[in-house]
């Protein structure tokens, strides 16, 4: 079996027809179809259905469309990174908190520099309780998250180092009609919409603990949605759906532009720390470069 057989069945996905695939695949359409044939012969199955005309995919073909996808990406992966080592270069393995996104491994590459023998990296991005499960299991070199002193990240000190790197803070915000909707109100007891996070969840155990109680018992409150998907809650907010709890870093851009702005009915920001920790294999060598290069 040939990999250029798997990349002409996606350029098939893509196209949609024989024809299309192979001028995209720049080869003639006999050319084409006598590789689809062969990647048929190796597989067992029948990946076009040629009994329709035109000629299309198979069930089998169009139902394992992902898996086929994800075993290409699988496949050059592992090649860029067999190729990496084999070159000396070090390859960097990240997990980071959804919230944070790709801002730790931005500030990295700014600091990575040109040049032959630079590190290579690899984000993976989950809930808070998921990244920590992964620098515990060693799969990946460093953990970025927020943390407050009341909810540490429960690494434990022999097996991993922490760095501040960043702060940042927990704000409420809503549309600015929203916001001028519920200001206008002369009642104390007035509808509240809010977009919440899951009590279990690390934005929604900080919001419980400090912050909500005091809204939910002075107003009327309407829980539009829970999501511990901070982006999720970005976009409900920018759609005026009800006032949320967002990271500052997360919203400044649509704060800048006007499109939410903070409100201080809802409680004080809760401040937070970005922290970095590195397993203790990788401290020596990533400790100097994580220190330096803030978030």
């Amino acid at each position: 079996m040939k990999l250029d057989w798997l990349d002409d069945l996606l350029a098939l996905y893509s196209a949609g027809s024989i024809t299309l695939a192979a001028k995209r695949r720049n080869i003639s359409q006999p050319a084409f179809s006598r590789r689809i044939q062969m990647l048929e012969a190796w597989l067992g199955v029948q990946l076009i259905d040629r009994e329709r005309k035109p000629a299309t995919l198979s069930v089998v073909a169009r139902e394992r469309e992902a898996a086929v996808r994800s075993l290409v990406s699988g496949i050059y992966e592992f090649r860029a990174a067999a190729r990496a080592m084999s070159k000396g270069e070090a390859h960097i393995a990240i997990a980071a908190q959804h919230s944070l996104s790709s801002q730790p491994l931005l500030s990295l590459l700014k600091k990575r520099g040109g040049g032959a023998g630079q590190p290579t990296f690899r984000l993976t991005t989950g809930d808070r309780q998921e990244c920590v499960a992964q620098l515990l299991r060693g799969d990946v070199d460093i953990l970025y998250c927020y943390e407050v002193p009341a909810v540490l990240h429960t690494v434990p000190p022999l097996i991993a180092k922490t760095i501040i790197v960043g702060q940042d803070e927990l704000v409420a915000v809503g549309s600015p009609s929203l916001i001028e909707r519920v200001r206008k109100s002369r009642r104390r007891a007035q509808r509240m919409p809010l977009i919440i996070y899951p009590r279990e969840s690390f934005f929604g155990g900080l919001l419980w603990n400090n912050v909500l109680t005091t809204p939910m018992a002075e107003n009327e409150v309407e829980v539009i949605c829970v999501t511990a998907f901070a982006q999720a809650v970005l976009d409900l907010a920018l759609a005026g759906t009800g006032f949320a709890w967002l990271p500052r870093r997360l919203a400044e851009e649509t704060l800048k532009a006007g499109l939410l702005d903070t409100v201080d009915f809802l409680g004080d920001p809760v401040p937070l720390k970005i922290v970095a920790v590195i397993g203790r294999r990788s401290v020596a060598a990533l400790a100097p470069l994580v220190a330096n290069v803030s978030i």
